[in-house]
């Protein structure tokens, strides 16, 4: 049912505690960190 890929949509419904832009950096930044400790 998905005729448009809004990636900010997806986003908001995948983590809601996100609310901008920054808060997305910031869990970019904890998830690349995570990925390099298990790496």
């Amino acid at each position: 049912m998905l005729n448009e890929f809004n990636p900010s949509d997806a986003l908001r419904e995948f983590s809601p505690t996100i609310p901008d832009v920054a808060g997305l950096s910031e869990t970019l930044r904890y998830v690349m960190h995570q990925v390099a400790t298990h790496m």
